[in-house]
Protein backbone atom coordinates (compact mmCIF):
# COMPACT_ATOMS: atom_id res chain seq x y z
CA UNK A 1 0.00 0.00 0.00
CA UNK A 2 2.78 2.47 0.86
CA UNK A 3 4.62 2.03 -2.46
CA UNK A 4 1.34 2.32 -4.36
CA UNK A 5 0.30 5.47 -2.50
CA UNK A 6 3.70 7.16 -2.95
CA UNK A 7 3.13 6.96 -6.70
CA UNK A 8 -0.63 7.46 -6.88
CA UNK A 9 -1.04 10.33 -4.37
CA UNK A 10 0.64 13.04 -6.52
CA UNK A 11 -1.31 11.81 -9.55
CA UNK A 12 -4.52 12.02 -7.55
CA UNK A 13 -3.67 15.57 -6.40
CA UNK A 14 -3.18 16.66 -10.02
CA UNK A 15 -6.42 14.94 -11.06
CA UNK A 16 -8.42 16.62 -8.29
CA UNK A 17 -6.99 20.05 -9.05
CA UNK A 18 -7.57 19.63 -12.77
CA UNK A 19 -11.20 18.73 -12.07
CA UNK A 20 -11.61 22.06 -10.29
CA UNK A 21 -10.66 23.75 -13.56
CA UNK A 22 -7.90 25.80 -11.96
CA UNK A 23 -5.20 24.76 -14.45
CA UNK A 24 -4.90 24.60 -18.22
CA UNK A 25 -3.09 21.26 -18.34
CA UNK A 26 -1.20 18.71 -16.24
CA UNK A 27 2.15 20.46 -16.68
CA UNK A 28 0.67 23.78 -15.55
CA UNK A 29 -0.83 22.08 -12.50
CA UNK A 30 2.45 20.39 -11.52
CA UNK A 31 4.53 23.56 -12.04
CA UNK A 32 2.08 25.71 -10.12
CA UNK A 33 1.79 23.25 -7.23
CA UNK A 34 5.56 22.77 -6.93
CA UNK A 35 6.23 26.52 -7.17
CA UNK A 36 3.60 27.53 -4.61
CA UNK A 37 3.61 24.61 -2.18
CA UNK A 38 6.67 22.51 -2.99
CA UNK A 39 6.60 18.73 -2.98
CA UNK A 40 4.59 18.90 0.25
CA UNK A 41 1.61 20.05 -1.82
CA UNK A 42 1.67 16.77 -3.73
CA UNK A 43 1.92 14.63 -0.59
CA UNK A 44 -0.14 16.60 1.97
CA UNK A 45 -2.92 14.01 1.84
CA UNK A 46 -0.60 11.00 2.18
CA UNK A 47 -1.37 10.22 5.87
CA UNK A 48 -5.11 10.37 5.18
CA UNK A 49 -4.68 8.27 2.04
CA UNK A 50 -2.88 5.58 4.03
CA UNK A 51 -5.45 5.82 6.84
CA UNK A 52 -8.13 5.23 4.21
CA UNK A 53 -6.51 2.54 2.04
CA UNK A 54 -5.44 0.19 4.84
CA UNK A 55 -8.97 -0.22 6.29
CA UNK A 56 -10.39 -0.32 2.75
CA UNK A 57 -8.25 -3.37 1.95
CA UNK A 58 -9.11 -5.04 5.24
CA UNK A 59 -12.86 -4.53 4.88
CA UNK A 60 -12.72 -5.61 1.23
CA UNK A 61 -10.90 -8.88 1.91
CA UNK A 62 -12.83 -9.76 5.07
CA UNK A 63 -16.25 -9.09 3.58
CA UNK A 64 -15.39 -10.84 0.31
CA UNK A 65 -14.21 -13.96 2.11
CA UNK A 66 -17.29 -13.93 4.37
CA UNK A 67 -19.62 -13.55 1.40
CA UNK A 68 -17.90 -16.36 -0.51
CA UNK A 69 -18.29 -18.64 2.53
CA UNK A 70 -21.96 -17.67 2.85
CA UNK A 71 -22.53 -18.44 -0.82
CA UNK A 72 -20.65 -21.75 -0.59
CA UNK A 73 -17.99 -20.69 -3.07
CA UNK A 74 -14.51 -22.20 -3.15
CA UNK A 75 -15.24 -25.02 -0.70
CA UNK A 76 -14.19 -27.88 -3.00
CA UNK A 77 -10.90 -26.48 -4.17
CA UNK A 78 -9.00 -29.75 -4.72
CA UNK A 79 -6.49 -30.07 -7.55
CA UNK A 80 -7.66 -33.23 -9.35
CA UNK A 81 -8.95 -31.27 -12.41
CA UNK A 82 -12.30 -33.04 -12.56
CA UNK A 83 -14.61 -31.74 -15.33
CA UNK A 84 -17.75 -31.62 -13.14
CA UNK A 85 -16.00 -29.26 -10.71
CA UNK A 86 -14.74 -27.16 -13.63
CA UNK A 87 -18.29 -26.76 -14.98
CA UNK A 88 -19.53 -25.89 -11.49
CA UNK A 89 -16.86 -23.23 -10.99
CA UNK A 90 -17.78 -21.65 -14.36
CA UNK A 91 -21.41 -21.45 -13.29
CA UNK A 92 -20.31 -19.87 -9.98
CA UNK A 93 -18.44 -17.06 -11.75
CA UNK A 94 -21.34 -14.55 -11.49
CA UNK A 95 -21.47 -15.20 -7.74
CA UNK A 96 -17.76 -14.43 -7.42
CA UNK A 97 -18.29 -11.14 -9.26
CA UNK A 98 -21.30 -10.33 -7.08
CA UNK A 99 -19.30 -11.08 -3.93
CA UNK A 100 -16.41 -8.87 -5.05
CA UNK A 101 -18.74 -6.04 -6.10
CA UNK A 102 -20.71 -6.03 -2.85
CA UNK A 103 -17.49 -6.21 -0.84
CA UNK A 104 -16.03 -3.28 -2.78
CA UNK A 105 -19.18 -1.24 -2.22
CA UNK A 106 -19.10 -1.96 1.52
CA UNK A 107 -15.39 -1.05 1.78
CA UNK A 108 -15.95 2.17 -0.19
CA UNK A 109 -18.90 3.11 2.01
CA UNK A 110 -16.94 2.54 5.21
CA UNK A 111 -13.95 4.62 4.06
CA UNK A 112 -15.85 7.34 2.18
CA UNK A 113 -15.61 9.95 4.98
CA UNK A 114 -11.81 9.67 4.87
CA UNK A 115 -11.93 10.02 1.08
CA UNK A 116 -13.74 13.35 1.51
CA UNK A 117 -11.06 14.55 3.93
CA UNK A 118 -8.34 13.43 1.49
CA UNK A 119 -9.94 15.34 -1.39
CA UNK A 120 -10.30 18.49 0.73
CA UNK A 121 -6.62 18.29 1.72
CA UNK A 122 -5.59 17.85 -1.92
CA UNK A 123 -7.56 20.87 -3.11
CA UNK A 124 -7.57 23.28 -0.16
CA UNK A 125 -4.88 25.63 -1.54
CA UNK A 126 -6.58 25.81 -4.95
CA UNK A 127 -9.88 26.80 -3.35
CA UNK A 128 -8.18 29.32 -1.08
CA UNK A 129 -6.31 30.92 -4.00
CA UNK A 130 -9.41 31.10 -6.16
CA UNK A 131 -11.58 32.57 -3.42
CA UNK A 132 -8.98 35.13 -2.31
CA UNK A 133 -8.05 36.23 -5.82
CA UNK A 134 -11.56 36.51 -7.20
CA UNK A 135 -14.50 38.64 -6.13
CA UNK A 136 -16.72 36.11 -7.91
CA UNK A 137 -19.51 35.52 -5.43
CA UNK A 138 -22.68 34.02 -6.71
CA UNK A 139 -25.61 36.25 -5.86
CA UNK A 140 -27.99 33.31 -5.87
CA UNK A 141 -26.13 31.24 -3.28
CA UNK A 142 -23.99 33.86 -1.55
CA UNK A 143 -21.05 31.47 -1.71
CA UNK A 144 -17.74 32.00 -3.43
CA UNK A 145 -17.48 30.05 -6.65
CA UNK A 146 -14.20 28.73 -8.10
CA UNK A 147 -12.86 30.51 -11.15
CA UNK A 148 -12.21 28.32 -14.18
CA UNK A 149 -9.01 28.46 -16.15
CA UNK A 150 -9.16 31.27 -18.70
CA UNK A 151 -11.96 33.18 -16.95
CA UNK A 152 -11.43 36.78 -15.99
Amino acid sequence: TLCHDVIITPMDVVKQRMQLGAHRNIGDCLRSTLRREGARGLYRSMPTTLAMNVPFGGVLVASNESLKLSLGLGENSGSNGDSARSASSRSDLPLYFMSAGLSGALAAGVTQPLDVVKTRLQTQDVWAQQICSSPAVSSSSGRAQPRRAGEA
